[in-house]
């Protein structure tokens, strides 16, 4: 596994961006210490960190959550169990942990809203009647939120009643468990574990992009609004760099869409082998990507593009290296001497690559440079 401290001076949620984009390298786990208990575990989750523990808990749990992964090679689930019945959550949270999933209780509908708003979960184990709420509704509301649409629901049940089953479902239901528990055990630990496990992956798939693996246009612009946040509460910049594959169609006409997909692929690792571990890249579409270097500089920034650009030249994909050798041209914006917000950086960015592609010769540009 994988730490980052939160106040070492950077976005250590940025940092677990980076590393938690499939790849050979990637850990196996990607922990994140929130040191001052301030860390946004939605973000966390979304940008691939497998666990998040505050200072005191790593010191008790870092090394038994280490042996665990080494052990089962997947990182342990997190469940929210919303269960009134003490006895009931007491035998389901036992069977859980001794499975080595990480088991947080909730009697109630507003402890379970509570937990649901501060915690990073793969599934959600919901009991149809609680005392404040009913499940279907709290169910409902869980689906009501874009942070959890694709969280997996499961309902403990009564029986198998064809109508409560019908509601469940249409509250947004993944599947059922029937109670009592005790005589459930193995089908328990059954679905929890496949359910949290395609979950993860599902919410995987969201964020990131399917060829090559980097964040998705959508997540990228995200992470560059966090970006700017970050920069304003801590007076730093950074640089957003919009690069873009010139001539790539050439690529796709004369040796194929699975050619020019394994180019695109080929690429995104050339990039991810010359930058920093905290920079965050993404793909806007097509055969354009995008890069946020934070605490960069906009000199920094050209430094680093030249750098890409002769990486590309260096290693071109093998099958396009006799007749299409690619180039990149990359636009820079800088933050905040281009705009004080993510549409503002973005916009920049894009027009600075329009005015590189547009010059035929020196295929970097700075946002207001000129050509």
């Amino acid at each position: 596994g994988a730490g980052a401290g939160a106040g070492a001076g950077i976005d250590a949620i940025a940092v677990a961006t980076a590393w938690s984009i499939p790849r050979a390298t990637r850990p196996r786990g990607v922990v994140l210490i929130d040191a001052a208990a301030g860390c946004d575990r939605l973000r966390a989750a979304a940008a691939g960190v497998d666990m998040v523990f505050s200072l005191e808990e790593s010191r008790a749990s870092l090394s038994r959550y280490a042996k665990t992964l080494a052990r089962t090679g997947t990182p342990p689930a997190r469940v929210l169990l919303v269960e009134d019945d003490l006895e009931q959550a007491q035998h389901i949270a036992s069977s859980l942990e001794g499975a080595n999933i990480t088991v947080r209780h909730a009697t109630t509908g507003a402890q379970a809203e509570e937990a649901l708003g501060e915690a990073a979960l793969d599934l959600v184990l919901l009991d149809v009647s609680l005392p404040d709420a009913d499940g279907f509704s709290l169910a409902r509301l869980i689906r009501q939120d874009p942070r959890h649409q694709l969280l997996p629901v499961v309902f403990l049940t009564e029986g198998s009643a064809v109508a409560s089953h019908l509601e469940a479902l249409r509250a947004g239901a993944d599947d059922f468990l029937p109670k009592p528990i005790e005589e459930n055990h193995t089908l328990l630990l059954q679905v929890v574990i496949t359910r949290a496990e395609r979950g993860r992956r599902v919410r995987e798939m969201a964020h990131r992009d399917g060829l090559t693996g980097l964040l998705n246009h959508a997540t990228l612009m995200s992470e560059l609004e966090h970006a700017v946040e970050y920069a304003q509460r801590n007076a730093e910049t950074f640089a957003f760099l919009m690069i873009d594959i010139d001539h790539f169609k050439r690529v796709n006409d004369h040796h194929g869409h699975l050619a020019g997909d394994q180019a695109l692929l080929h690429v995104a690792r050339v990039f991810q082998n010359t930058v920093r571990g905290s920079d965050v890249i993404g793909r806007v579409g097509g055969d354009e990507f995008g890069m946020i270097l934070r605490q960069g500089t906009c000199e920094g920034a050209e430094t680093l593009s030249e750098k890409l650009r002769g990486a590309i030249a260096a290693h071109p994909p093998p099958l396009a290296a006799a007749t299409h050798p690619l180039q990149i041209s990359i636009g820079v914006a800088c933050f905040p001497r281009h705009g004080g917000s993510a549409t503002d950086i973005a916009a920049a960015a894009d027009q600075a690559l329009y005015e590189a592609k547009s010059t035929g010769r020196n295929r970097v540009a700075v946002a207001g440079a000129g050509a």
